[in-house]
């Protein structure tokens, strides 16, 4: 429990208790620092796996939760590439791509290629509010 009780924004059991510690916004400005977590695939066996490259919003729309974070960050896209073709080398066959705001920042967005993808890479692309 004390290392959980150290970690900002943790949400944690606490014996029948659920204890939340609060927010650091330093501890959230640099998205490369997280882990990668899909190293093991073996553990999401038969499951859908998510992909989000960026976090937060720069708008106010009262309707989405992404807008409660106003810090927007980015994942470096040296990062971003070398994840997404860790699972196309693992023929991994559904990877949902949550980047809800990756069109906010124009230079990046004409950044994102999937050309590269082999064949059996279904790429969808639906359009945000």
């Amino acid at each position: 429990d004390k290392i959980r009780a150290n970690i900002p924004c943790a949400i944690f059991r606490k014996g029948t208790e659920i204890a939340a510690n609060p927010a650091s916004p330093e501890a959230f400005t640099a998205l490369d620092e997280l882990p990668f977590l899909y190293k093991n695939l073996d553990l999401f066996h038969n499951r859908i796996l998510y992909y989000e490259s960026s976090r937060g919003c720069p708008f106010s729309c009262t309707y989405c939760l992404s807008s409660i974070d106003k810090h927007l960050r980015f994942r470096s896209l040296d990062k971003v590439y070398s994840e997404l073709q860790y699972f196309l080398d693992r023929k991994v066959p559904q990877v949902k791509f949550i980047d809800r705001t990756f069109n906010c920042n124009k230079n990046r967005a004409g950044n994102y290629s999937f050309k590269d993808c082999h064949i059996g890479c279904q790429v969808a692309v639906s359009k945000g509010t």
